[in-house]
């Protein structure tokens, strides 16, 4: 998927943004992957403050791939979730993914199989929304 990648290194938000969430800034829909050195590299959850740039992985250029979700970045976990049948938007007020119907032209995320990370997790196929 980094073949394809387009990033917004000159993202910045006005809120503090937590590492590895999900974003909506101007239109367009971002995973948030900012490298993060020392003491805090390998923690969860690093907070990155309001307005310093972030790396924004534009998701639109992933539309069809594949991409493992963890339970911790969807709200209300997993358990819920059934393959096939289940879609995720963006939760704009925590960074997470939410079970809901898009509006078409959205960025989704259709669940594709249930799998284990470090933790519960599931495969997505990232979709454009269409009306069906």
């Amino acid at each position: 998927m980094y073949d394809v990648a387009k990033i917004n290194p000159t993202l910045t938000y006005e809120d503090e943004v937590v590492n590895h969430s999900f974003l909506s800034v101007d239109g367009g829909v971002y995973l948030i992957m900012n490298d993060i050195n020392g003491d805090d590299s390998y923690k969860d959850g690093v907070a990155i403050p309001a307005g310093e740039y972030l790396n924004g992985y534009d998701l639109s250029a992933w539309v069809g791939q594949k991409l493992v979700v963890d339970g911790k970045h969807i709200t209300g976990g997993v358990d819920g979730l059934t393959a096939g049948t289940s879609v995720l938007v963006l939760d704009g007020t925590t960074g997470k993914l939410k079970v809901d119907t898009p509006d078409e032209g959205d960025i989704a995320f259709a669940v594709t199989e249930k799998v284990t990370l470090t933790e519960a997790a599931v495969k997505v196929k990232i979709i454009i929304a269409s009306e069906e």
